[in-house]
């Protein structure tokens, strides 16, 4: 780590808890926002944990089987939101494991499936309420319009 990056990491911890407490409002205005696609289904934002307080470093969306991903990007990204998901390929595909012990495509089935159906909204300290709510409201449009 380079001197500049430590004076900027030390300066960051100081405003970790006004990181946080932004996050988790944005956080909050996803989850009442994509209520109803829980309701029908379609897109189940991750439970925060009843205890302690989370991060929200990625805001993080399993999509019904039904939704395509990668079509869903596509349509984000034409409202100008760009999505992504974590963890992709999942840890077990990382190259080091491919590498260093032959583990392939097919090694956890049910993981590989899975990790298929996550994505991440944008969640950062330069989004606005207002951001989060013109956010949520494209994916659910989007969402919707890619079962109707």
């Amino acid at each position: 780590m380079t001197e500049f990056s430590a004076i900027l990491g030390r300066y960051q911890l100081r405003r970790l808890d006004e990181f946080i407490d932004h996050r988790n409002r944005i956080a909050g205005i996803y989850n009442g926002s994509l209520a109803g696609l829980h309701r029908q289904g379609l897109a189940f934002p991750l439970p925060s944990p009843p205890q302690g307080r989370h991060s929200y470093w990625r805001y993080l969306v399993r999509l019904s089987e039904r939704i395509d991903r990668l079509l869903l990007q596509g349509r984000m990204k034409e409202a100008g939101i760009d999505i992504d998901w974590a963890y992709d390929p999942p840890l077990h595909l990382q190259p080091l494991f491919r590498e260093q012990m032959g583990i392939r495509e097919g090694f956890l089935p049910v993981t590989e499936k899975a990790m298929k159906h996550f994505v991440c909204l944008p969640i950062h300290i330069g989004i606005r309420g207002e951001d989060a709510k013109i956010i949520a409201a494209e994916f659910k449009e989007a969402v919707e319009n890619l079962v109707a």
